[in-house]
C-alpha cells in the first residue's frame, strides 16, 4: 500500500451484541392478519454492522452458525419489540457452554403469551424462502413438542416458528410469526 492507497478491514472476535438493537429496529404498521409479516426498517448503522458480520464470514461453517447466532438474537428482540411475548428461556434444554449459541439443540425459544400466559415453543430462521423455512422450522417444533412436552412442570400449550426474510443489503426487512400447533390458536 502507498501512502494514497489505503484499505481498511475489522474482524469479529466477539459475538453479537444484542444490545446493539436497542432503538435501531422500527416496526412499520402492525400486520392485519396472521399471514402477514411485520415490517421492520433498521438504523442504517445496525445495517453496516450485521452486514459485515455475515459477509465477512468466508468459510461455510463459520458463516452458517454467525448467520444463526444473529437470526436468533435479532427475532429475540422482535419478540419482545411486538408486546405479545416474554422470553421465558432461552435454549431452555440446552445449557452447555457453546462458541456459537445457534449450535444449541432444542427449541430455540420458550416464549409466554401475554395474552394467554401460556408456555410455547420458538424455532427461529433467516431464509428468503420463507415457506421452505417455515416448513423446516415446523418439524423441528413438533420434534421438540414430543421431545419436551412441558417446562419445569408447566406444559408447553404449543409452537411457532419465526422467520426472519431480510437482505443484509437493504434497510427494510419481513419477520413472520407463524403458528405450527395447534392449529386453533389465533395469532399471538
Amino acid at each position: 500500500m502507498s501512502r494514497n492507497d489505503a484499505r481498511t478491514f475489522r474482524l469479529n472476535h466477539d459475538k453479537f451484541d444484542r444490545r446493539f438493537l436497542i432503538d435501531r429496529v422500527t416496526f412499520l404498521p402492525t400486520p392485519k392478519n396472521s399471514m402477514e409479516p411485520y415490517r421492520f426498517e433498521v438504523a442504517p448503522e445496525l445495517q453496516e454492522c450485521i452486514r459485515f458480520r455475515v459477509l465477512a464470514e468466508r468459510d461455510p461453517y463459520h458463516y452458517r452458525y454467525e448467520k444463526g447466532d444473529i437470526s436468533e438474537e435479532v427475532q429475540r428482540y422482535l419478540l419482545a419489540r411486538t408486546g405479545l411475548w416474554d422470553e421465558a428461556a432461552y435454549h431452555p434444554f440446552d445449557k452447555t457452554w457453546r462458541t456459537h449459541e445457534s449450535r444449541k439443540t432444542g427449541p430455540d425459544s420458550l416464549q409466554r403469551s401475554r395474552l394467554s400466559g401460556e408456555l410455547f415453543y420458538f424455532e427461529f430462521k433467516w431464509d428468503q424462502n420463507v415457506k421452505d423455512a417455515h416448513s423446516s422450522a415446523s418439524r423441528q417444533d413438533m420434534k421438540y413438542l414430543k421431545a419436551y412436552p412441558t417446562y419445569e412442570g408447566e406444559k408447553v400449550k404449543g409452537a411457532y416458528t419465526g422467520i426472519l426474510d431480510w437482505d443484509v443489503t437493504k434497510q427494510f426487512g419481513k419477520f413472520y410469526v407463524r403458528k405450527v400447533w395447534p392449529e386453533d390458536i389465533e395469532r399471538s
